[in-house]
């Protein structure tokens, strides 16, 4: 690799990890190689020194202070999340600099339940410059988020032919793909 589009890439896996991993895998092969490292949320969980992922958002966002300590130019991290991984990501960039953020199914309302404004308050004024790929059919906000949901201007909103559990076909990996690659470029 000559010049990677990233230095540090640290992806956030949602509720359903360890199932979820394949998502990961999918991630990690499409960009990783882009960053000079990259960080798992299997090595978050080895790091934390937990059995397994801890599902608070509040302790995941501990979790990713600790990792992304003072020794770590944070404003050169590029995080990656997926559902609630999405969410520790942005609630960690809304407190923090961080390069960028790429989300993955954003857990915008839980389905059939009352609006629960700590999920996405934060997005309004989001300064890190964030990317969020939404499934057309994602229980968890679909289409109507653009509308629903106040957004700042550093928000881009991409959506794929997919549910919550974002299982892409090859054109929408292609999509997501070149949506990404072109993202990170434009950080440069």
């Amino acid at each position: 690799m000559t010049h990677p589009l990233v230095q540090h890439a640290v992806y956030l896996a949602g509720d359903s990890y360890p199932s979820d991993a394949p998502f990961e895998r999918d991630v990690q092969k499409r960009f990783g190689p882009l960053a000079l490292s990259w960080t798992g949320q299997g090595a978050l969980i080895e790091r934390s020194g937990e059995a397994q992922m801890v599902r608070s958002i509040d302790a995941r966002v501990a979790g990713l202070e600790h990792l992304l300590a003072d020794d770590v130019d944070r404003t050169s991290v590029v995080l990656f999340g997926r559902s609630s991984g999405a969410r520790t990501a942005t609630r960690f960039a809304s407190a923090r600099p961080v390069r960028a953020v790429v989300c993955f199914a954003y857990p915008f309302r839980k389905p059939n339940k009352p609006a629960q404004p700590n999920r996405y308050r934060h997005l309004a004024s989001l300064a890190a410059p964030t990317l969020i790929f939404q499934g057309v059919d994602d229980e968890y906000g679909g289409v109507s988020v653009a509308q629903d949901y106040a957004l700042s201007q550093a928000i881009a909103l991409r959506f794929v032919k997919a549910d919550h559990k974002m299982q892409l076909d090859a054109d929408g990996w292609s999509y997501v793909e070149r949506e990404t690659r072109a993202f990170l470029t434009g950080l440069a």
